[in-house]
């Protein structure tokens, strides 16, 4: 029963980003033939510009890529070289593009053959996700913390979603005790092997969190990631644009930030799109306007993907 309704609600997942897609590829071909003009004068005139950002995201890429290798190395008893780890990660990312989560299957399997457990997989995972989204969330803060134009109301929101994420990178190890506890009370077989499971997953956290160089890596890391994020998105805006607003931008780039967090609304071409532009109208900006800054930087992160991963299958193929 567990299986068909895992099976129910992936075809479900499927069938629904597949009609989302279809009005999406429709939606871009008619505001395209709409809007030609603006079309070429911002896209096909601005080649270069579009190379410039597709080169930044390359680069930001591959610091994604050397975060998690680093932090691997260092929490865990990896076996394996860098450009082997390189192309697990830009294959996963590969996959992720085509069906939504299969890429984190295959780099737990792949890790798995290296010496690094699907446990430590899921810690790790827990580390690396939540120590991004803290540090990112963080310095937005800080940028919008000086602005005065930007709304208190704004910052209060942001405010409110960091510590909310702390609070919950916080709670979930102890709340996941208190649920241990309880399964072993009820003394099912089954609740066990979990809380079992899940205590060696928290004690990995915890061990791993301990380690100095783990902050480190992922504070830096996180922190030159953010730059680069900003900067995309102000390439991005900047070629659809012709004036820059800073205010409007830094609220522009949260808003972005926080919706490409949220797997749903990330993963399926056009729903985020869509839903960045009707918080940008308001802001000013025209819905086709928000609708393509976003629409660029997907296709140039795409690119940048598919790039890479052909670069360092050929990188291992050599070596071999």
């Amino acid at each position: 029963m567990i299986n068909f309704n895992t099976y129910f609600y992936s075809q479900l997942y499927r069938y629904f980003k597949g009609i989302v897609f279809t009005i999406f590829f429709i939606f871009i071909i008619y505001k395209i033939y709409e809007n030609f003009n603006f079309f070429e004068e911002k896209i096909l005139l601005n080649i270069p510009l579009i190379l410039i950002i597709f080169f930044v995201h390359n680069i930001h890429h591959n610091f994604l890529n050397l975060r998690l290798f680093l932090l691997i190395k260092n929490c865990t008893n990896y076996i394996g070289s860098y450009f082997n780890w390189a192309q697990i990660f830009f294959d996963s990312l590969t996959f992720n593009i085509l069906i939504s989560h299969t890429g984190s299957v295959y780099r737990a399997v792949e890790l798995k053959k290296r010496n690094v457990e699907y446990k430590q997989f899921l810690g790790l995972y827990y580390i690396s996700f939540l120590g991004y989204l803290i540090v990112n969330i963080l310095l937005i803060n800080l940028e919008i913390l000086f602005i005065d134009e930007v709304p208190q109301k704004f910052k209060l929101y942001v405010f409110i979603i960091l510590l909310f994420t702390l609070l919950i990178s916080v709670s979930i190890p102890r709340l996941s005790k208190i649920f241990i506890r309880i399964f072993n009370f009820l003394k099912f077989e089954l609740f066990k092997k979990l809380a079992n499971i899940s205590l060696i997953i928290i004690d990995f956290i915890k061990t791993s969190v301990q380690k100095s160089k783990t902050l480190l890596i992922v504070f830096v890391f996180s922190s030159i990631s953010h730059f680069f994020e900003f900067l995309l998105f102000y390439l991005s805006y900047d070629l659809f644009m012709d004036q820059v607003n800073i205010e409007i931008l830094i609220i522009l780039f949260s808003i972005s930030f926080i919706l490409d967090r949220i797997p749903i609304l990330s993963n399926i071409p056009g729903l985020n799109e869509t839903i960045f532009a009707i918080f940008s109208v308001p802001l000013g900006l025209y819905f086709n306007e928000s609708f393509l800054i976003k629409l660029v930087l997907r296709f140039t992160g795409y690119f940048s993907v598919i790039f890479n991963f052909i670069i360092y299958k050929y990188l291992n193929y050599t070596n071999k």
